[in-house]
Parts: C-alpha cells; structure tokens; sequence
C-alpha cells in the first residue's frame, strides 16, 4: 500500500546456516548489540517462542492445506511460473537432491541436517557429492570437475564456469501452500 503500490520485490537467494559457520566465512560481520535500551527478552527462540509452540497458524488463514502438517518448515522455490515444496528436513538429511522445476533442472546442496539449503540451476552438471570444511566446500560432479560452493553460485575451480543460485526461501507449509496453491510437493 502507499507509495510502493504494485511494486514486485525481486526474491533473491538466501541460506540458512549456524552462526559458528557464517562467522568463519565472513570474519568481518557485525553484529547488532542487544542492549537497545528497551526492556525486552532477547534470549535466543524467545521472539518465535508462541508461534513454536503452536500446532497451527497464530493467525486466521483461508484454508491449510493438508498435504503437509502445517507447521512443516519446507523450502519453496519458483522457476519458470511452477512452484515447488521441499520439505525442510528430508532434502537437509539427503544432503543433494536433483530434480526438475519448470522445465530446468535443479541441484539441492546441504551441509547437513539443521544447516540450510541452497538451490542452484544444475543444467546438465550432476553434482555426486560435497568435500571440505563450511568454509571451504567443494561439490565434485559426476565428471570428477570440483566446485566451488557459496551461496550466489557453484563455481568451476577448473574452467570458471557458473551455475547460478536460484531464489528460495525457508517457511512453514501453510504459508508456502496459501501463497502457491498449485505448489507441488518433493518426495
């Protein structure tokens, strides 16, 4: 509403990670300090606490779709007008998943369970598996080709070919459902 009326937000690609790994690839990140001079709890988890500890939204919504419990946390992705669900957790145990959303294939990269996911626009490269510490992982393709993985692209440590990340993002099932009613759900 107001003056931004109409305007579209351009989603960009995110991760989720640990503070412990995000700190080691970017050792010049500051940090807001918590006294604000407010009184307020900010211990970690207590501003998500109500909505934590909820089966269902906190909040009235039109319908829940029941493909899913409604507080799965699940990663959505659009490409090409076709909207895809992949729940949070499975795709985090795989650690890579392939597969197609609107006619381009796509690569699912995770360092593990509970540390994010990123997205990339695979084409024709099939990534077999992913080596090195957080701050310094390569994923190895079925050609033996190494790249470099960082959450705006992988990048071929031999020819400097890209392939770029593809905007996602993290949140429960009903909203990503609510929004994308036509989504389809990764098994």
């Amino acid at each position: 509403s107001g003056p931004a009326a109409g305007t579209r937000l351009t989603l960009l690609p995110s991760v989720r990670t640990t503070w412990g790994e995000w700190s080691d690839r970017y050792r010049n990140t500051r940090v807001l300090s918590l006294d604000t001079g407010f009184v307020r709890d900010y211990g970690e988890g207590v501003a998500i606490r109500p909505d934590t500890q909820s089966d269902g939204p906190l909040y009235p919504v039109p319908e829940v779709d029941d493909r899913l419990p409604p507080k799965s946390r699940v990663l959505g992705v659009v490409v090409g007008g076709v909207a895809r669900a992949y729940p949070l957790d499975a795709i985090e145990a795989a650690r890579i998943v392939h597969d197609e959303v609107g006619g381009t294939r796509v690569v699912l990269v995770s360092p593990g369970p509970g540390r994010g996911v990123t997205v990339y626009a695979a084409g024709g490269v099939t990534i077999d598996r992913i080596e090195g510490p957080p701050d310094d992982r390569e994923a190895v393709d079925t050609d033996g080709l190494r790249w470099f993985v960082d959450e705006e692209r992988l990048l071929n440590t031999r020819n400097s070919r890209v392939i770029p990340a593809v905007a996602s993002q993290v949140l429960y099932w009903f909203a990503w459902s609510g929004a994308y009613p036509s989504t389809t759900v990764w098994e």
